[in-house]
Order: structure tokens, then sequence, then C-alpha cells
């Protein structure tokens, strides 16, 4: 699984919007879309806090672990 996927799947199961998110993550909702779509990367910063939103490793969130 892609973390574009990753990061998709993880916000469903949450129950989140993607304006949700964006307010926790105090960024725009087009951030979001743009990161689920696959045509932009969060930065690092913005990985670690993903992961620490949805408490699951930025390993996790990105692949290399289950």
């Amino acid at each position: 699984m892609t973390t574009t996927e990753k990061i998709k799947e993880l916000r469903i199961k949450s129950g989140l919007t993607q304006a949700d998110v964006s307010k926790q993550l105090g960024v725009g909702e087009s951030a979001i879309s743009m990161w689920e779509s696959g045509k932009r990367q969060p930065s690092a910063k913005r990985l670690r806090r993903i992961a620490n939103l949805y408490e699951v490793t930025v390993d996790q969130l990105i692949g290399y672990e289950e």
C-alpha cells in the first residue's frame, strides 16, 4: 500500500473528513486532497504529525512496517 493510500485509509477508518484533518494539522483542505490523490507528498514534518494523529509510526505510514 502506498503512503497516499495509507493516509486516505487511516482518515476514513478514523471517521474524519478532509476538513477535520486539515484543521487538526493546520493545513488547507486542498493539501489533504493532494496528499490523498498523490499529486503532492507531505513533508517529513507533516508525516510525523499525520502519524501522531492516527497513532501509527511514520514507518507504518510510509509502508516500511505493517
